[in-house]
């Protein structure tokens, strides 16, 4: 039964316009100085116009995860150093797993952004689960 109500709100959450959806964050929005003058920032995105901003700066898809964000089962953090994106980050709520981190146009990222996140996800995120 419950998995009808969460297919049912799913699926409005789906026909809604992503610029209409808004959620709450989880309170993963960290600075961290990565090195004299670069500033490491990991902001959460929690409207479907963040997401699409998010998605035509990085040139992919991110604007359509609006609904899985609204319900919850997706959290996306745009990486950033010095205000420019460099890497925008999936994470599963429940778990706190990562799920994707992808660069401009879908890029892999590289080991120090590897580094970079691991070290967020692991003193931010991870320690609110």
């Amino acid at each position: 039964r419950r998995s009808i109500e969460h297919s049912v709100e799913y699926r409005r959450l789906v026909e809604l316009p992503w610029s209409d959806l808004q959620w709450n964050k989880h309170g993963w929005d960290r600075e961290l100085q990565k090195e004299p003058g670069i500033l490491l920032s990991f902001v959460e995105l929690t409207s479907g116009e963040e997401l699409f901003d998010e998605g035509q700066a990085m040139n992919h898809c991110v604007s359509s995860y609006a609904a899985r964000c609204a319900a919850g089962r997706s959290a996306i953090v745009s990486m950033r150093a010095n205000d420019v994106r460099l890497v925008t980050i999936e994470v599963e709520p429940a778990t706190g797993r990562l799920v994707q981190a992808r660069g401009k146009f879908n890029r892999e990222i590289d080991s120090e952004e590897r580094q970079a996140i691991r070290h967020w996800a692991d003193t931010v995120v991870r320690q609110q689960q």
